[in-house]
């Protein structure tokens, strides 16, 4: 396994606490991560993997409207929107000291979505959509991104105009 240049600004900007949203260190993130981890090979791409499949299998879809949500209310709800598939992935690997991130972006007809990134050694960011992979569970969408959006951000904390008004 390569490792991770600790002191790159990739590393440093994606991994850790980032407020409300990204808290890998969580009770409930802690108990899924290490389930996780113990069902991989204890590899960075498998485990990524593995989380991907984790979400979108236990999470449900609900269109709220109310933005990217804070992680307890994610946990609480047990699914969400785009973005808060995303939270829990993006939480699920920095728990494992994974960088990863959120990838917001746009369309030119004022659609938007939210997948994940994360930081693989040698290699560079790869896109995970596991959103994609909940409304279909036989797509692939790890590695891979087939849409065609405008990127805006790589982060959380921020408000997108939809056109019907601002979500943050």
């Amino acid at each position: 396994d390569a490792q991770y240049d600790t002191q790159s600004d990739d590393y440093i900007k994606n991994i850790g606490n980032r407020g409300i949203f990204i808290q890998p260190q969580h009770p409930y993130i802690d108990s899924i991560a290490n389930a996780v981890w113990e069902t991989s090979d204890h590899s960075i791409i498998d485990y990524a993997y593995k989380c991907y499949e984790y979400v979108a299998q236990h999470l449900t879809y609900h269109l709220y409207l109310e933005g990217l949500l804070p992680l307890d209310t994610v946990i609480a709800r047990q699914g969400g929107e785009c973005g808060d598939f995303t939270t829990l992935y993006v939480n699920m690997l920095r728990n494992k000291n994974i960088p990863a991130r959120h990838v917001a972006a746009f369309t030119g007809d004022n659609q938007f979505h939210v997948w994940a990134e994360f930081l693989l050694p040698g290699y560079g960011w790869v896109p995970v959509d596991a959103t994609y992979k909940n409304g279909d569970p036989l797509g692939n969408y790890f590695g891979e991104y087939h849409e065609h959006y405008i990127v805006s951000h790589y982060s959380v904390n921020l408000s997108i105009n939809c056109g019907d008004g601002f979500l943050t």
